[in-house]
């Protein structure tokens, strides 16, 4: 969630203000622009880390499957119990 605030929070921001404001604001240069929308894009690109970090199921999964998984020990409370 704070990823996400982080990286989209500046964009909605100019995003309403600019809304608002209308003509009476003066005009956003595009380069600024486009950093706000790229900086809201770098959220894609954090996703899979973020769930890799900090999903427990994501972890397990990925650690049962990969070559790595005899080299990478799991501890027993991360383990799936069916």
């Amino acid at each position: 969630m704070g990823a996400f605030l982080c990286c989209w929070l500046p964009f909605f921001t100019w995003y309403i203000y600019d809304a608002l404001c209308g003509e009476l604001c003066p005009e956003t240069p595009p380069v600024v622009v486009s950093v706000l929308f790229w900086i809201g894009y770098v959220n894609s690109a954090l996703n899979p880390l973020i769930y890799a970090l900090f999903n427990r199921d994501f972890r397990y999964s990925r650690s049962t499957h990969s070559r790595w998984s005899k080299l990478v020990p799991i501890e027993s409370h991360y383990a799936i119990s069916y």
